[in-house]
């Protein structure tokens, strides 16, 4: 079941971003008159396929690609067939498509904002969809002991609840195969504060008690600290969470073993998301204040991954294909429906900022030849270029080959 609904999230949620990207290419396409041929979500066999007006509109079998073919982007002078009916009966008859209905046929100024499209709806979708997140859902916290608890999760089956205020965690890690402990974590009680007979938060000061809000308790970033620490490998982790809520005090036992891990300058750490299933609690933000975080976390999202591709020589591990998003997915849907949707706008993000990249067969590359006619003022050959951009995509295809085969080879 859970693997139908990775399967599920992964369709949909792919299809979504590269839906959005070329719904960019192909408005601004027909803002300007161009003639298109085809807009198609995938790539592949046809599953679905209409045609209205002048253009088909295609769903295809693989969900890792997209495309608007626009009239002036082949080699060879194109020739539309149109079907007709005349006297009852269907026919076909071509039609010479004139030259300023060609991407080519634009100004420079025109065709840039065709092909730029693609990746400002990338960023305008990132940011809608944190937006709407942090605005209907609230923003992450990290000045709450409340913990966000993801459904069927470990923490989830152990007892834990949504918005369970934390008071103390302690924990250990077990040996795998002697089944020693072998690190204790000490008991944390968090702040100055105590609790009294009623569960409630005191000072004690000259024995004088006074209540204080949940919000002023503790800083949520020592729970952190707490919840993910460095593991090694063959140990299990568990963790003993004692928690406030309105019927009492409660104490929980949640577990893990180190199976997604990561090597860091030595040591192995956890590669997963909060603590099977506890993340930041979300607390609700003001609808400029969320349109103020949708905007910082997108540029904060954009410089991680310009570092990432400026790191990539140095560590192509780093880099993942349709597999290794695949299992990102999944990793994210089991977190909840949250985590999800700021991937999606991650990934978001991550397409607008790779396609930015100045490579032959992707928009940056495309990009870069108008800003180059544009200074130059000088037109570069059409075919030349369409010959560039078709090497370009044939090294990209090649290029993602070996990473899946990377990821493959990776799953053993």
């Amino acid at each position: 079941m859970d693997l139908i609904r990775t399967i599920i999230y992964f369709v949909i949620g792919l299809s979504f971003l590269i839906l959005v990207h070329e719904l960019g290419h192909f408005l601004f396409a027909k803002l300007f008159n161009v003639y298109v041929f085809e807009f198609s979500i995938g790539m592949g066999p046809v599953i679905w396929q209409t045609k209205k007006g002048e253009s088909k509109y295609s769903i295809r079998a693989f969900p890792i690609g997209g495309y608007v073919l626009m009239a002036g982007e082949n080699l060879e002078d194109e020739v539309v067939e149109e079907t007709y009916v005349e006297d009852g009966e269907e026919k076909t008859r071509s039609i010479d498509i004139p030259p300023e209905r060609t991407i080519n046929g634009l100004n420079n100024f025109k065709k840039f904002l065709v092909i730029g499209a693609g990746v400002i709806f990338n960023f305008i979708f990132s940011f809608l969809m944190l937006f709407l997140l942090f605005s209907i859902s609230g923003y992450p916290s990290h000045f709450s002991n409340n913990i966000r608890v993801n459904p069927n999760s470990a923490a989830h089956q152990a007892g834990l609840k949504n918005k369970d205020f934390v008071i103390r965690i302690s924990g250990e890690l077990i040996d795998n195969e002697t089944e020693e402990v072998v690190k204790r974590f000490d008991e944390k009680v968090y702040g100055v504060y105590e609790l009294d007979e009623n569960g409630d938060f005191i000072v004690d000061e000259n024995n004088k008690k006074i209540i204080k809000n949940e919000e002023d308790f503790v800083y949520f970033g020592t729970v952190i600290n707490a919840i993910s620490p460095t593991k090694l490998q063959g140990e299990t982790q568990c963790l003993y969470f004692t928690v406030k809520r309105s019927d009492g005090i409660s104490s929980y036992n949640v577990c893990r073993e180190t199976t997604d891990v990561v090597e860091y300058n030595g040591e192995f750490i956890v590669n997963k998301p909060g603590f099977e299933g506890i993340s930041y609690t979300t607390v609700p933000v003001s609808l400029s204040d969320a349109a103020e975080l949708a905007f910082l976390n997108e540029v904060n999202m954009g410089s991680t991954i310009f570092k990432a591709i400026g790191s990539l020589f140095d560590n192509i591990n780093a880099v993942g294909g349709p597999i290794a998003i695949f299992q990102a997915v999944d990793a994210f849907a089991r977190e909840g429906f949250y985590d999800f949707v700021y991937f999606l706008a991650l990934i978001s993000v991550n397409l607008g900022v790779v396609n930015l990249l100045p490579i032959p067969g992707l928009d940056g590359g495309r990009l870069l030849i108008i800003l180059g006619e544009t200074i130059t003022r000088k037109k570069f050959p059409p075919k030349a270029e369409a010959i560039v951009n078709t090497i370009g995509l044939y090294l990209l295809f090649g290029l993602m080959i070996l990473i899946t085969l990377k990821d493959v080879i990776g799953l053993f």
